[in-house]
């Protein structure tokens, strides 16, 4: 939680005037694990959405709280709650609707009837939550616990199990907040979870992409990304949340340095790239790194191919043009030839190709992806990629794009070069003779080579 402390947060919540006050959901279960929870959701019983907003106006800013363009309760802002704002809403109701249902045509974001209800008791609230580990709530007044389902019982043990049998039937995607969970919390499905999971995860294909996407963001953001997954895979389900992805699945790699099968070499990246502490878009990289390998031929073949599919994946999935464009270029060149870029210059060709974050995370995607093959390295192939590493890190400092040469556009112009394309080409000329040596990067020594070369280019 950002700038003030849960306890800060739940000590002015108890001068709200309220009788019935709870916390509820995710805040408990992260206190229970031992983590600063994110936000905290209040639960206050015999009081209608209307009194709520004129109670709390009193305390600071409030705004309706709409889910799934319905009035579901209350977001206020107090002085000492965080940013974000504070979620206060009654107990209420969340029926399954049918697809012909008049509130479900036309809206794909729409699959419950929310109806509020002051009066519900707290148990009946809680009945409505997909996991006993977020079907808790606590009295923020007498700290009695309302723990219907065993979720702290089961949050000890580990283990992830559906308050009710039509949990995912009701909703499938919370088949993929069940696959968040085990990465985040490091939960595993008891046997009726997995069960059920199995029997509805064909409806995933029935979700946006968009909601599919949060929920994947969140299981590759969580401690254990490559073990969730592993869970998705056997329960059926990763290759109806990803079809892109389906290919992978058992796919036997034809060659002598790689004992396992595609999918389980792709997770054992991720696990990689997770232990050297990679951010979210290398996480995204390494999960699609690989997609390519059934349908082409030749290292870089499968990385363009991968590339490809990774592109119209990511688009279809409605991610960023930013987190698009790196992500696609990681996995285009993740298979870099370090035996066929040595030497000092060769690393500083490689930084200018890809830039220096794309070069660390391709390092690092480099190094899991070598150690993810359930085969030794060969000695040689582990000197060979330690020493491009090294050349890497050390020549990181030298000028390796356009913007770092001593001279510039302007520079040109004012040394007598007509505005135009001939500009662009002459100062990517200067950083190729840079790339090749740095010491060329001083303003009198490129602007007499930039004048030598274009004198060269007039001779007949």
């Amino acid at each position: 939680m950002r700038s003030v402390s849960a306890d800060a947060i739940r000590e002015g919540l108890r001068t709200l005037p309220f009788d019935e006050l709870y916390e509820v959901g995710g805040s408990l279960r992260d206190e229970l694990l031992g983590r600063e929870p994110k936000d905290i959701d209040v639960l206050v019983r015999g009081h209608s959405i209307d009194e709520l907003l004129v109670a709390l106006a009193a305390q600071g800013p409030v705004a309706e709280l709409v889910v799934a363009g319905r009035l579901v309760g209350v977001r206020f802002w107090p002085r000492y709650g965080p940013r974000e704002g504070i979620e206060v809403v009654p107990p209420r109701r969340e029926t399954p609707l049918a697809p012909d249902d008049p509130e479900a045509i036309g809206n794909p974001h729409t699959d419950f009837r929310i109806e509020p209800d002051p009066e519900l008791s707290v148990e009946d609230d809680l009945l409505r939550r997909d996991f006993t580990v977020n079907a808790m709530a606590r009295d923020l007044r007498s700290g009695a616990w309302h723990d219907p389902f065993g979720g702290r019982a089961d949050l000890a043990a580990g283990v992830l199990r559906v308050v009710h049998e039509t949990a995912f039937r009701d909703d499938p995607l919370r088949i993929l907040r069940g696959i968040a969970r085990c990465s985040i919390d490091g939960l595993a499905p008891d046997e009726t979870t997995a069960a059920l999971m199995r029997a509805s995860g064909g409806r995933i294909g029935e979700l946006s992409p968009e909601r599919i996407r949060g929920e994947l963001d969140r299981t590759l953001a969580g401690a254990a990304p490559g073990r969730a997954l592993r869970v998705a895979r056997e329960l059926g389900v990763l290759a109806v949340t990803l079809p892109e992805w389906a290919h992978c699945i058992g796919a036997v790699q034809d060659s002598p340095t790689q004992a396992w099968t595609l999918d389980e070499h792709i997770l054992c990246v991720l696990d990689g790239v997770v232990e050297g502490g990679a951010g979210f878009d290398l996480r995204l990289a390494a999960l699609w790194h690989d997609v390519g390998k059934p349908f082409a031929h030749g290292i870089h073949e499968h990385a363009a191919e991968g590339a490809r599919i990774a592109r119209s994946a990511l688009r279809r999935m409605t991610y960023d043009n930013d987190t698009v464009s790196h992500v696609v270029k990681l996995v285009g060149e993740h298979a870099y030839g370090d035996d066929r870029e040595p030497g000092e210059e060769g690393a500083r060709r490689f930084l200018a190709r890809v830039g220096r974050r794309a070069a660390e995370e391709l390092l690092l995607l480099r190094r899991a992806d070598r150690g993810a093959r359930g085969l030794p390295e060969a000695a040689e192939d582990v000197e060979r990629r330690e020493r491009f590493e090294r050349l890497v890190h050390e020549q990181s400092h030298q000028p390796v794009a356009l913007a770092e040469l001593a001279v510039g556009g302007a520079d040109l112009l004012e040394a007598g070069w007509q505005e135009g394309p001939e500009v662009g080409r002459a100062l990517r000329s200067l950083l190729d003779a840079v790339l090749a040596d740095p010491g060329l990067n001083r303003r009198d020594a490129l602007l007499a080579l930039a004048h030598l070369r274009s004198d060269d280019a007039r001779r007949p």
